[in-house]
């Protein structure tokens, strides 16, 4: 069974997301340095205040996704 991220569970460094679908989640003030989100589906996904530095996005969906100035991108860039 899968088990959502709750609000105490924000910490995914280094994690395994290729190809995730997390359209539409709640990834707010979500810590996600260094995972790996190659072709992750993050289509309208809230990322205010995230943190993905470091993080692999090559051909990652961020369409319609919510970030604000808090939101942590790689050095490479936001992909938005």
């Amino acid at each position: 069974m899968i088990q959502p991220l709750g609000r105490a569970d924000r910490g995914c460094r280094h994690a395994n997301l290729q190809r995730a679908c997390l359209s539409h989640a709640d990834l707010r003030d979500a810590h996600l340095e260094h995972a790996y989100l190659w072709h992750a589906a993050l289509r309208g996904a809230d990322l205010r205040g995230a943190n993905l530095a470091g993080a692999v996005l090559d051909g990652a969906d961020f369409t319609d996704a919510r970030t604000d100035d808090t939101t942590t991108w790689p050095e490479t860039g936001r992909p938005l």
